[in-house]
């Protein structure tokens, strides 16, 4: 009977040991897949550091070219404003001297 329980035992042993070595080689496989992921994540995050710096530099030259079109039709504008100003008094001014000419005659 002893060694019956010596063959049972030898095989518990040998049962622990495969589940510890199979628990191993998931831990060993998962760290790999693990590995691979952080290498997939580096990659992306440099890829997205390229494309961050991309856009602000491509956002900062559209700034400026928005800045020179909104100088541009502001200066526009303000030209035309002096125009409309201009014919409003050289229109009173006309107005004026018909109404001065007219008084003395």
């Amino acid at each position: 009977m002893s060694d019956y329980r010596g063959d049972d035992k030898t095989r518990k042993i040998l049962e622990d040991v495969d589940h510890a070595k199979g628990v191993m080689t998931d831990n060993i496989n998962k760290m790999i897949d693990n590995r691979e992921k952080v290498q997939e994540l580096q990659e992306n995050t440099e890829a997205m550091a390229e494309s961050a710096q991309a856009f602000k530099k491509q956002s900062a030259t559209v700034k400026r070219v928005m800045w020179w079109k909104n100088c541009k039709l502001m200066t526009l504008i303000i030209v035309v404003i002096i125009i409309c100003i201009l014919v409003i008094c050289a229109v009173i001014a006309i107005a004026v001297a018909v109404a001065v000419s007219k008084m003395k005659k």
